[in-house]
């Protein structure tokens, strides 16, 4: 459940620095003198906060203080954005407005004590020295290990399968959405490995990460499909590119661990991939935590992949026992 932790504190910080920035810049920052930079003040605060949540994350599955911790910063995001979401009052309503300063001041000392407890833990804050080593060690490619029995997802791989094959859009998108280390990126290899995929005249495996770059995207599936794309310098050439590779044929895409939930960008992606000309079929399975991002991303609906089967689990348990 540590997963699910980090992701709802993450989203609950996130509105709230949505809201102190609006506050910030709107009739809430005229309350009194110094408002307007203590609304800043908090929004810079909790956007350091967010960027220790990739460390929290690693360490809230064995460290019971870290869940905690995550549990206050949650409880303060929420108060703050339920404070930011009352209207500020008229001028003449002194005690209104003397109320709504102090919730704000309370709120302010209440973050100051979160951020002492992360200087305590001692939270590594992200940078890109630390992304580049979070994306190595997270980074999947499509093959299958020999020495790892799969057990379950059988019925959710024909039902993929049977969906992507029955499919003739020129763009098929089927999001698989579910919480971290539930068997996302198994199952999309099991679909992308599977003998009634291998008539697809093109297949690419792309890892995205947290570190969206929508060039890098595109130069991996025309790098899969054609060898090479090393001359493509501009997002204009590799959609040129695209969508002569791909014109009148069937291409299989898995777009493995996407967290860019950014609407302008999702949308820029799916033109990307909707390439092709007439004739072209582009089928394209994504894997994410993210329900938003499923939901902006597909054509076909969700998959919404849930916890193994007692019988399963008790498959595992005896693979790894005996």
């Amino acid at each position: 459940m540590a997963g699910v932790e980090v992701m709802v504190a993450s989203a609950v910080v996130k509105e709230a620095i949505r809201g102190l920035a609006a506050a910030a810049g709107g009739p809430m920052a005229k309350l009194w003198r110094s408002c307007k930079a203590d609304l800043e003040d908090m929004r810079s605060t909790l956007s350091l906060l967010e960027a220790g949540f990739r460390d929290a994350e690693q360490r809230s599955g064995s460290e019971e203080g870290v869940r905690v911790w995550l549990g206050q910063l949650k409880a303060v995001a929420r108060d703050i954005s339920a404070v930011l979401d009352q209207p500020p009052p008229p001028p003449w309503k002194v005690f209104a407005k003397l109320s709504l300063v102090n919730k704000i001041e309370e709120l302010k000392e209440k973050l100051k004590v979160v951020e002492e407890k992360r200087r305590i833990f001692g939270f590594s804050l992200y940078n890109s020295a630390i992304n580049e080593n979070v994306v190595a060690k997270r980074e999947t490619v499509a093959c299958m290990d020999d020495e790892f029995t799969i057990v379950g997802w059988s019925g959710e791989r024909d039902e993929i399968i049977r969906l992507l094959l029955q499919s003739e859009e020129n763009l098929t998108i089927i999001p698989i959405v579910g919480l971290g280390g539930i068997g996302k990126t198994t199952l999309a290899k099991l679909v992308f490995s599977d003998s009634r995929m291998q008539d697809f005249e093109g297949k690419a495996w792309i890892h995205v990460s947290q570190k969206f770059h929508l060039g890098r995207i595109g130069k991996a599936i025309v790098s899969q499909f054609e060898g090479t794309a090393d001359d493509f310098d501009d997002l204009q050439s590799l959609y040129n590119q695209l969508e002569i590779i791909s014109s009148g044929k069937r291409c299989l895409i898995v777009l493995d661990d996407l967290w860019e939930n950014d609407i302008e960008l999702l949308r820029k992606l799916k033109l990307m991939l909707r390439c092709g000309k007439k004739g072209s079929m582009i089928h394209v399975i994504v894997t994410t935590r993210n329900k938003e991002i499923a939901q902006e991303m597909s054509t076909l609906g969700s998959y919404k992949l849930g916890p193994l089967s007692d019988d399963n689990c008790w498959d595992v348990f005896k693979e790894i026992s005996f």
